[in-house]
């Protein structure tokens, strides 16, 4: 088990992110792309539906979307020599109380193995970044990595005010957070 799958649903938009609509995750593209270079093996999933035409996080939209398709398929045929499904996602700085974090873990009670969120947790708060972790709902791509497949599965959120140095210094730091929990 080597390789990272890393997921992007909300990357497409059809409009510009503000206050009171969130249509599109403006930073996850590139988080992923950073936890691509940082991590040694990735295989990268991105998202070809608007969340406004349907929410690739849920399960009507498992078979709705190309993207879905084809992960589905992945996972079920290479679920073997996946060590964690990473699926990526980013927040406005104003959202809720997450402002003070760089990152947010989203937990799923029954959508993911209970080790990747505390090893990613742990490496990440030893390394310096600020990081929430909270209870997820209903995400989808998590429950079928884990429950369908056995693949251990965490939403992680990026902050969409961190500039692309930050980025790149989380993407870094979850890297070895993965393959060298101990600093």
């Amino acid at each position: 088990m080597t390789e990272i799958v890393l997921t992007v649903p909300h990357a497409a938009c059809q409009s510009t992110p503000n206050r009171f609509d969130h249509p599109c995750d403006l930073t996850a593209v590139r988080a992923a792309q950073a936890l691509a270079r940082a991590l040694p093996e990735t295989k990268v999933f991105t998202g070809d539906l608007p969340r406004t035409v349907c929410d690739l996080n849920r399960v009507e939209c498992r078979t709705e979307s190309l993207f879905r398709r084809i992960l589905t398929a992945y996972l079920a045929g290479n679920h073997d020599r996946i060590l964690a499904l990473l699926d990526i996602h980013s927040y406005p700085p104003w959202t809720r109380d997450w402002t003070n974090y760089e990152i947010i873990l989203l937990v799923e009670s029954a959508g993911h193995s209970p080790w990747i969120y505390r090893v990613i947790r742990d490496g990440l708060r030893a390394r310096g970044i600020s990081v929430g972790v909270l209870q997820g709902v209903s995400n989808d791509i998590q429950h079928e990595a884990w429950l369908k497949h056995g693949v251990p599965a965490l939403l992680i959120e990026f902050n969409e005010s961190l500039s692309q140095e930050r980025i790149e210094a989380v993407a870094q730091a979850v890297a070895m957070s993965l393959y060298k929990p101990s600093v």
